[in-house]
C-alpha cells in the first residue's frame, strides 16, 4: 500500500477484463474457484490492508461490465456473466461492506431489447462504448461514468460509512488461497503513470531487445505504452529481481491477438529455477497486460536472482512490461 497516501479519504478500485473466470477447456469457474485465484486474493489483500488503517478510507469497486463475449463468437455473442469477475467483486464488496458502482447494474434493463426495436433502446451499449462494449467512448460513456462517480463521491463525503459489525482483524478471509497470510511482494514497471513511485525493472543487459515508449494504436493515435520489445529469435534480456533467497516471480507482458511470439524464462546461476515458456498470443481481439504464472526461484543468501528472457520465435514481437517479485516468507498484510 506504499502508493496510497495514509490520509486518503477515498480509494477507487477499478477492474475490467483482468480476470476471465473460465477454465482452459471453456467451462466457467464457480464463485469459490474464482475467489481462490491469485487475482481475487490479491484484491482481498488490498482491501484488508486499507481497512486495517487507523483511519480507513472509503472504498468503492468500479466495474465496466463487458457487454460482449470475446472468448466465444469473436465479440459478436452475448456475454456470459458467470465468466467475468463481476460476481466475485460483488461478493468481496458485500463481505467487507464497501461500495460498488457497476455499469451492468446501472443500465441492465435500459439496454434490454425485449419490447423495442434495437435502434430505439436509449442506452444500447454500442452508443457509449467502443470495441463491442469493451471500453467507454469519449463522447457518452466517459460522461456517464463521471456522473456515477461524482454522485458516489458526493454521498461518501456527506455521510459516514455504515458501521460494520466486526473489525477486519476479527474477520476471516473470504478466499482460501493457500498463501493468503504470507507473501510480501514488490512490483517494478515501465509504466510511469504512478508519478515515478513505482521503480522500473532493473535491466542488466540486452541483445536484440529495444526499449520503446510510444506505440501507434489501431486508429493511428500515438499512445505512451513503455516496455522492452524483441522480435528476433535468440534475442536475450537479463533482469535483476533485486531479491535474494526463495522468491516467486511473475513477468508482465503484452498479450495480443496480432503476435504468436514465444519466450523462455530461465535463471542464471547461482540462482536456480525451472525454465518456463510464455506465449504472447491470445484469442481476444483486445491487447492486455498479462502476468505469467509464478516462477519459483532460489538465490543464495546475499545474492539477488538474475532472470534471462530468450526469444524462441522469429519475426513476431514480444513485449516486456513489468515484473512482480514475491517473498513467500513475508507477511502479506505488512505491505
Amino acid at each position: 500500500m506504499t502508493y496510497i497516501p495514509k490520509d486518503a479519504d477515498a480509494v477507487i478500485i477499478s477492474f475490467a477484463d483482468m480476470c476471465t473466470a473460465v477454465k482452459s477447456w471453456g467451462v466457467a469457474e464457480t464463485l469459490r474457484e474464482t475467489l481462490n485465484s491469485t487475482f481475487a486474493w490479491s484484491l482481498e489483500v488490498i482491501m484488508r490492508t486499507l481497512l486495517r488503517r487507523r483511519d480507513p478510507p472509503t472504498i468503492v469497486f468500479f466495474n465496466l461490465f463487458k457487454w460482449q463475449d470475446w472468448l466465444y463468437g469473436e465479440g459478436s455473442s452475448p456475454n456470459r456473466f458467470a465468466q467475468g469477475c463481476d460476481a466475485v467483486m460483488a461478493e468481496l464488496a458485500q463481505f467487507y461492506h464497501v461500495s460498488t458502482i457497476s455499469m451492468r447494474n446501472s443500465l441492465w434493463h435500459l439496454v434490454h431489447p425485449a419490447h423495442e426495436k434495437t435502434e430505439h433502446i436509449p442506452f444500447r451499449f454500442d452508443t457509449w462504448t467502443i470495441e463491442n462494449g469493451l471500453h467507454f467512448d469519449l463522447r457518452r460513456g466517459d460522461r456517464m461514468v463521471a456522473e456515477l462517480l461524482y454522485y458516489w463521491l458526493q454521498s461518501a463525503a456527506s455521510a459516514d460509512r455504515p458501521l460494520t459489525l466486526l473489525s477486519v482483524d476479527q474477520m476471516q478471509w473470504l478466499s482460501e488461497y493457500p498463501g493468503r497470510r504470507r507473501g510480501r511482494s514488490s512490483c517494478y514497471s515501465f509504466d510511469d503513470s504512478f508519478g515515478g513511485s513505482v521503480a522500473e525493472p532493473q535491466i542488466l543487459g540486452t541483445s536484440g531487445w529495444t526499449k520503446v515508449d510510444w506505440v501507434r494504436a489501431a486508429g493511428g493515435e500515438k499512445k505512451k505504452k513503455p516496455g522492452y520489445v524483441a522480435s528476433l529469435k535468440g534475442a536475450e534480456l537479463r533482469i535483476d529481481t533485486r531479491q535474494a533467497g526463495l522468491q516467486h516471480v511473475s513477468i508482465g507482458y503484452l498479450q495480443t491477438y496480432s503476435s504468436s511470439a514465444m519466450v523462455q524464462i530461465e535463471c542464471e546461476a547461482p540462482c536456480s529455477c525451472t525454465a518456463e515458456e510464455l506465449r504472447a498470443h491470445t484469442s481476444s481481439r483486445t491487447s492486455t497486460t498479462a502476468m505469467s504464472p509464478k516462477l519459483r526461484a532460489v538465490a543464495p543468501a546475499g545474492t539477488t536472482c538474475t532472470l534471462r528472457l530468450r526469444m524462441l520465435t522469429d519475426q513476431q514481437p514480444f513485449k516486456l512490461i513489468a515484473i512482480h517479485v514475491e517473498d513467500p516468507t513475508g507477511a502479506a498484510e505488512d505491505v
